[in-house]
């Protein structure tokens, strides 16, 4: 049985979304200088297996190209521009590798919640992962909390690694409720983490008298935030740390 790992009270969503362009160095570095011991980020694979840090299938929204990260070699990927989207301070930002994002963690002393991102199950997504981690900081990977809304994924990362950290995403509650259980203790999981918008305060007592943590996602308003931490959830995912309060 895996130690459990503590929740913080909150986590930067995608670095800190609402103050930096996500998923960036600077996003990242943002997340540290509120204080915040972890942060949230998206990982995928673009063309040449290397893994990188980008939420979108695509690169569009969040950088001045187009096209398919999955289609893309990291070389080319560094040639777009990932901060001027957000703000003309961030111009000259890049997709970063994971490689480079938990280089900042370590230098930080920060957790990282990974999530894989792909359009089905991706097993090299998951092998890349693990060899990234356990070739530069084998020592770090208990810090690591890995999560995904693929089961496939999350059932490929625990026969890869029997010691990886897993919390179970749940986007719709209905389409889960009969065997969220049975897929969390499929893989050894620790957390459950449910969009905040499908959280109830019976949900949030069937979470925890399963024995799991409970983490809700994205959670930018001050009321909605104390309301949950009435009904007892343990962590919330935030793009403004400033907005919400961990009391």
């Amino acid at each position: 049985m895996l130690e459990k790992m503590q929740l913080p009270a909150l986590i930067g969503h995608r670095g800190l979304r609402g103050h930096a362009p996500e998923n960036t160095l600077a996003g990242f570095r943002a997340s540290t200088a509120f204080g915040l011991a972890w942060f949230e980020c998206d990982i995928r694979l673009c063309a040449d297996g290397t893994v990188i840090v980008l939420h979108d299938a695509s690169i569009d929204r969040t950088t001045n190209g187009t096209g398919l990260a999955a289609a893309l070699s990291f070389d080319e990927l560094q040639q777009y521009d990932a901060g001027s989207y957000f703000s003309p301070q961030y111009a000259n930002q890049r997709i970063p590798s994971l490689q480079q994002v938990l280089a900042i963690a370590i230098e930080f002393d920060c957790r990282v919640n990974l999530e894989f991102k792909s359009e089905g199950c991706q097993p090299a997504l998951v092998e890349n992962t693990l060899v990234t981690i356990n070739q530069l900081w084998p020592e770090y990977r208990s810090k690591l909390l890995f999560s995904s809304f693929d089961l496939t994924m999350l059932v490929a990362l625990h026969e890869l690694d029997q010691h990886a950290r897993i919390g179970l995403l749940i986007d719709n509650w209905q389409q889960l409720q009969a065997d969220w259980l049975e897929q969390a203790n499929r893989v050894n999981a620790l957390s459950i983490h449910v969009n905040e918008q499908q959280l109830t305060q019976e949900r949030v007592a069937t979470i925890h008298r399963a024995g799991y943590e409970c983490m809700a996602y994205t959670v930018n308003l001050p009321e909605r935030a104390k309301l949950l931490r009435s009904w007892g959830v343990d962590c919330l995912v935030t793009d403004y740390p400033d907005r919400v309060s961990t009391d």
